[in-house]
């Protein structure tokens, strides 16, 4: 297996980011990510990357993978079915499907504590 050395694509939202690395084998071209967060060292106040998040990272991590994950979905979707068509990638499929049906209900969750949250404090206003 040979791993490509070009730059990778970021997709990035405030001090979080996801790198996609594309990978050259024999069976074709596959990719790989890895998340970041960006800090500032303060004794240097050099900019460096790092590893752990915070709660607000977390965030803004969450959306730099959705980033990643749309346009990796794109990716596939415009590649040859041979490419695209096997049976890891069928099950990969499913864990997807799983993971972002999950996405979904914890946003509207979230959305519905907020609405709450907002409707007290507009009542508590008036």
């Amino acid at each position: 297996m040979k791993s490509n050395t070009k730059k990778p694509l970021e997709f990035s939202s405030g001090r979080a980011k996801v790198l996609a690395w594309a990978n050259q084998s024999e069976n074709g071209v596959w990719y790989s990510f890895t998340p970041k967060c960006l800090y500032q060292d303060k004794a240097s106040g050099k900019l460096n990357e790092g590893t752990s998040f915070n709660r607000v990272d977390l965030v803004q991590l969450a959306l730099s993978a959705l980033l990643a994950f749309y346009w990796y979905s794109e990716t596939i979707r415009s590649a040859e079915p041979a490419e695209s068509d096997t049976p890891e990638s069928k099950e990969d499929l499913g864990l997807i499907l799983e993971a972002t049906d999950n996405l979904r209900l914890f946003i509207e969750h979230r959305k519905a504590i907020m609405d709450e949250f907002l409707a007290n404090k507009l009542s508590e206003a008036a």
